[in-house]
């Protein structure tokens, strides 16, 4: 009998039998909705979000006006129920048919407790053992008027197949009331194929035996129906009713949609805001516009996070049931490090043997290319153009225009005994412009940044090196059918052309899905977790300031050091926690919040007794501030596009004592002075420049906090050992990965799967182990508050009006609140944006 049979067959006999609300489970069994009538203890198991509605037919087994309708939900461990019927009144909790509140959360190790109350003042405490996936134990207790022991049930279960293909057990339940007997209630189990389960429970009370039957089919990957019978010899007939489930986590459907005589193609929209972090929803308040036009306004999409869209590609990857993806163009904006841990799973899915459909919505740029050259086909309207044509680095200097301003830029910085510095975070204002130094640095990084660019494009492509050369130096190709004949393009085709195409592939027997780049787990029927280690996943991301991060809706733009500091004291106390693994996405910014941030990794792991390993994976950016939190690290992973680096220090401060003195406004801090030095002038001068104690004692203070850099650097790295030397790629001097690797600044090369391999390792897995990710801050939150409106991050109201494209490219908007402080500066001389 084969799967439609078999769920026909039992579709026609639930027809005929069919109750238990929520489904028929034991103290021992309890799962999902079903927990809060059994044991609440189960309400702990993390399945996700779970709702149902169930509607349950009369005394007489009818549905009617004397039906009743129950509504339940499930959510991180808190669940509601309630039901009515023709005589509920809305604000009177004793006319509802049940109302039930119940939590259930894990304890310890295998070992779950939850309570539950309903609306006839009874409590039910459980407890629930799972040592093992073969058995299960409940302990259940039950209270009448919130005081009274009515009733004891424990249950015990096993899995002969050590799975959940087979579940048998029995409950014995002890009752307070000496007039019922008690009595030992078994209970069967069984899937007799994907998305079909079957249970029978025999119960005894008054030494009358009820029989509960239950019929559950899953739908679709999130919708479950279920039928539940209850049948006894005092019924005048059998009681059944029915529900439906739907579930956040995807279980197994009876019928899968994925038949073998069609081609089954995930189509991908891929484009917007690529990120670290989980975006952070907006608030309320958070009001989007859009007008204009030049696009002026708001209107600001969430970005997509990083880690979930690549771990979402690579089940694609190993799902023998897809064929191919249809990839849909638009404009991706991210660093160059992002883009090649997309353009890498994108590869291994073509690796994996299947086949990749691209389209371009629009013109398309270097980088742009660069993601899709792996496609099978490639496709886009005749009028648009592919710009492939190398890379190259691009500065914008302010001196002359602070010069008609009449505004001095004061600067210290590190540099060796010739006066020489690569750390040039605010070159744009002291130059008209570049410097031998910033162009000895961006050669050096143009070079490792084109040979990857090339590199990956030849294998995309099955190109030799010379070849991709050769068609880049052509480029760029400003009539669609010039890509053609290159090899770039397969052909020109109106989008509409591009979907019929698609649709009558394998003789127009497709199945095509819509991609979902948000994370999607599937539901565990296993009573026992596979042994998977606990990673803590930390992300440092934007500016450094001191104080709080500003997590968004597009990810932070401001690394707090209070908010980074308080993820790896809470990530590394926990001690479900395996190890701890810092994304980095960072040019610097303030050195004491850089330093603050550093003593709370090294008093964390100065904890003997709770040692595990900390690792540091770098994206796009990880640089001076960024890599000065790194050194605490047992290993640091760049990848081949990162920018690290940048060892050094800096301060800045705009002088405008000369513009005041053109519109008249003069100061008098000689006259009354207590003290040889009262009148010492810090960074934030105004009516003067520096004199030369004021400036000797500020280079001392900036020297010193840059040994600081360098001893942290030593010992952190153990191939580093002579501070001096270190000035030889110190002095602000900027790395992609390969080139800090040579230097001995990183351990290894790679992107966020290189650093989960490396973590697996350490704790002695194979790295085709699987682990769950812990995600850290903890404040990516849906929550409402007062405080929202008063937010300066949600009050940006410039930038928010911004066009979507200047935003993706305004480095001075982001960096400008930091350089513009009194704090000495770790700080990446310029945003590095490759199109």
């Amino acid at each position: 009998m084969n799967s439609s049979q078999i769920l026909i067959f039992f579709l026609l006999k639930a027809l005929l039998i069919s109750q238990n609300t929520w489904g028929i489970s034991s103290s021992a069994t309890a799962e999902g909705l079903a927990s809060l009538n059994t044991n609440p203890a189960a309400l702990g198991i993390k399945n996700g979000k779970i709702e149902g509605i169930f509607l349950k037919p009369d005394l007489n087994g009818k549905f009617s006006k004397s039906s009743s309708l129950h509504f339940s939900s499930l959510v991180d461990g808190f669940s509601f129920s309630y039901g009515i019927n023709n005589g509920t009144k809305l604000f009177k909790s004793k006319t509802y048919e049940s109302i039930i509140i119940g939590y259930g959360s894990k304890i310890y190790e295998d070992l779950y407790f939850g309570l539950s109350f309903d609306n006839t003042k009874n409590i039910t405490s459980g407890i629930l053992y799972r040592p093992n996936s073969y058995v299960s134990m409940g302990y259940v207790e039950k209270y009448s008027s919130y005081n009274q022991l009515n009733e004891i049930l424990f249950g015990i279960a096993f899995r002969p197949l050590s799975d959940h293909r087979l579940t048998l057990g029995f409950d014995f339940n002890y009752f307070d009331d000496k007039n019922i007997d008690n009595s030992i209630n078994p209970f069967i189990e069984f899937y007799p194929t994907d998305g079909l389960k079957i249970s029978a429970k025999k119960k005894t009370i008054l030494n009358e035996d009820f029989i509960t039957l239950n019929l559950s089919f899953v739908l679709s990957e999130n919708i479950e129906m279920f039928t539940s019978t209850i049948n006894s010899s005092s019924f005048p007939s059998s009681r059944t009713g029915i529900g439906l489930l739907t579930t956040e986590n995807k279980k197994n459907p009876i019928i899968n949609k994925y038949f073998k005589k069609n081609l089954n193609l995930v189509k991908i929209d891929l484009k917007g805001t690529f990120i670290e972090e989980p975006p952070k929803p907006k608030s309320f308040f958070n009001l989007s516009l859009d007008f204009g036009f030049f696009n002026i306004g708001n209107n600001k999409s969430p970005g997509i996070q990083l880690r979930t869209w690549i771990e979402q590609m690579n089940s694609l990857s190993e799902n023998p049931k897809i064929d191919g993806i249809v990839l849909n163009l638009g404009q991706v904006n991210a660093g160059l490090s992002k883009k090649q841990e997309i353009r890498n799973a994108l590869m291994n899915f073509k690796k994996s043997g299947k086949t990749i459909y691209a389209y371009c919505n629009n013109d398309v740029s270097n980088t742009g290319y660069y993601l899709i050259s792996m496609a099978d086909e490639i496709y886009m309207h005749n009028q648009n153009s592919i710009y492939l044509t190398g890379l190259s680095a691009n500065f914008m200097f302010y001196k002359k225009f602070l010069e008609k301003l009449e505004v001095s830029p004061i600067v210290y910085r590190v540099q060796d005994e010739n006066g020489k510095s690569y750390k040039g975070a605010v070159d744009m204002f002291l130059n008209d412009g570049i410097t031998p130094e910033m162009k000895e640095e961006y050669n050096k990084i143009l070079d490792d940044f084109y040979y990857v660019f090339v590199r990956d494009i030849s294998e995309g492509r099955n190109w030799t090196f010379e070849k991709t050369e050769e068609v880049i130096d052509n480029g760029p190709f400003l009539i669609a059918n010039d890509a053609v004949s290159e090899g770039l393009l397969t052909s020109t085709m109106y989008p509409d052309e591009f979907k019929s195409y698609i649709k009558n592939l394998n003789e127009g027997k497709v199945e095509i899905t819509e991609f979902d780049p948000n994370p999607t787990y599937s539901y565990t029927l296993s009573w026992k977790d596979s042994n998977k280690p606990n990673i803590a996943l930390i992300y440092a991301v934007g500016g450094i300031q001191s104080g709080e991060s500003n997590p968004g809706p597009r990810g932070s733009s401001v690394m707090g050091d209070k908010t980074i500091s308080k993820a790896f004291k809470d990530a590394y106390s926990n001690k479900e926690v395996d190890a701890i693994i810092l994304r980095i996405d960072s040019g610097g910014g303030s050195a004491i919040a850089s330093d603050m941030m550093w003593r709370q990794f090294n008093l964390s792991r100065s904890d003997s007794t709770n040692k595990k390993p900390f690792i540091v994976s770098m994206s796009d950016i990880a640089a001076s501030g960024g890599y000065y939190i790194a050194t605490e690290a047992d290993k640091i992973i760049a990848n081949e596009t990162t920018i690290t680096g940048s060892i050094g220090v800096i301060s800045f401060w705009p002088n405008f004592s000369k513009l005041m003195t053109k519109y008249g406004i003069s100061f008098d801090d000689y006259s009354i002075t207590k003290g040889e030095h009262s009148n010492f002038k810090y960074l934030n001068i105004a009516n003067r420049l520096h004199n030369d104690y004021e400036k000797e004692k500020i280079q001392g203070s900036l020297n010193y906090i840059y040994n600081e850099f360098k001893n942290k650097v030593v010992d952190g790295r153990p191939n580093l050992s002579d501070v001096n030397e270190l000035d030889n790629i110190a002095l602000g001097r900027i790395w992609t990965g390969p080139g800090a690797k040579n230097v001995f600044l990183v351990d290894d090369i790679g992107g966020l799967d290189k650093a989960y391999d490396t973590v697996k390792e350490m704790l002695g897995y194979d790295t085709k182990s699987k682990i769950n990710i812990i995600e850290y801050p903890k404040i990516y939150s849906n929550n409402f508050s007062f405080d929202n409106l008063s937010d300066e991050n949600n009050l940006k109201i410039g930038t928010n009006l911004l066009p979507d494209n200047y935003n993706n490219s305004s480095f001075l908007i982001d960096v400008l609140p930091i350089i513009y402080s009194d704090d000495m500066l770790m700080i990446m001389p310029y945003d590095i944006n490759i199109d």
